[in-house]
């Protein structure tokens, strides 16, 4: 793992142009590469405060890396298969893993709301769908939200896709919008069999 992806909860000094060699930890104690034991004092590293190779640290060091190798094996998977990954954000509930997902290859996110959709947004998302219906009483937050990153959601309703249309119209934005299938959990979306549904398309898609 990189500088970009070792988790530095305390250190001020992300940003150094690399670090000593360290060979191993223990305690405040650090054996450098060139075989000086030294002493580590800069009081903003985490190891100051909870000592090297402690083992609740030394855990999670490890699962971190863990999640990083399978999302490397994730996304390598979809990509083989010419198709586009869209992780869930209920799963990720971490702006900085949903960020380790963009950097190899997602195409963007999904949020099961627009509070959620709005701290994924604010720490730099760019592109969120929101899978679901969304009420036309959320215009306001959305048209927030399309300022700092793209935005789309779901319409199972023609009346529903009407009001946003005329939102969007009235603002002078424009609504990027899918039409949900219902597969036969009954929740949301249109079903594929019903009279007219080819109509609804149409007149969403107008």
């Amino acid at each position: 793992a990189g500088m970009t992806e070792i988790w530095n909860p305390y250190t001020q000094m992300k940003g150094l142009n690399g670090y000593p060699e360290v060979v191993s930890g223990k305690a405040e104690y650090l054996q450098l590469a060139d075989g000086r034991r030294v002493i580590d004092s800069v009081s903003s590293w985490r190891a100051v405060i909870h000592g090297y190779a402690h083992p609740r640290l030394d855990k999670v060091l490890i699962e971190q890396s863990r999640v990083i190798a399978n999302i490397d094996r994730l996304q390598a998977a979809v990509t083989a298969k010419g198709l586009r990954l869209r992780p869930h954000a209920k799963t990720l509930k971490s702006t900085r893993v949903a960020r380790w997902h963009l950097d190899r290859g997602a195409v963007g996110i999904c949020c099961a709301k627009l509070d959620e959709a709005k701290i994924f947004a604010e720490n730099g998302v760019e592109n969120i769908r929101l899978p679901y219906p969304l009420n036309p009483s959320n215009a306001p937050l959305l048209l927030t939200l399309q300022d700092q990153s793209r935005i789309s959601f779901i319409v199972d309703h023609l009346g529903v896709a009407q009001q946003w249309s005329e939102l969007m119209q009235r603002h002078r934005r424009i609504a990027e919008v899918l039409i949900k299938v219902d597969v036969g959990f009954h929740r949301c979306g249109i079903d594929p069999n019903a009279p007219g549904v080819f109509d609804f398309i149409r007149s969403v898609n107008d």
